[in-house]
C-alpha cells in the first residue's frame, strides 16, 4: 500500500511541474510578443521619417528653393529711349 500512494504524489508534483513551466513559457511567449510588437512599431516610424527624407531631399533636387539672394525685378523697358531708336511723338 505504499507504493500507490508515493506513485500518486510523485504524479501530482510532476502535474504542478508541467503547470508551473507551461505558465512559465506563456509568460515567456507574450513578453517575446510585446517586445517584437515594439520593435515593429519603432522601424515603422524609423521608415515613415527616411521615406519622409527621401521625399524632401528628391523634391528639392528637381527643384531648388528660391536662390538665397534673388535679382531684383525689373521692368524689361527703359525709362530713356536709346539714340537711333524711333520715338513716337
Amino acid at each position: 500500500m505504499g507504493a500507490a500512494p508515493r506513485q500518486a504524489a510523485a504524479i501530482a508534483a510532476s502535474a504542478a511541474l508541467i503547470v508551473v513551466f507551461t505558465h512559465m513559457i506563456w509568460r515567456a511567449a507574450a513578453r517575446a510578443l510585446t517586445a517584437e510588437s515594439a520593435a515593429r512599431a519603432q522601424a515603422e516610424a524609423a521608415d515613415a521619417a527616411k521615406s519622409a527624407f527621401v521625399a524632401m531631399v528628391s523634391h528639392e533636387l528637381r527643384t531648388p528653393s528660391a536662390p538665397s539672394s534673388p535679382a531684383p525685378s525689373r521692368p524689361m523697358t527703359s525709362a530713356a529711349p536709346r539714340a537711333g531708336s524711333p520715338t513716337s511723338t
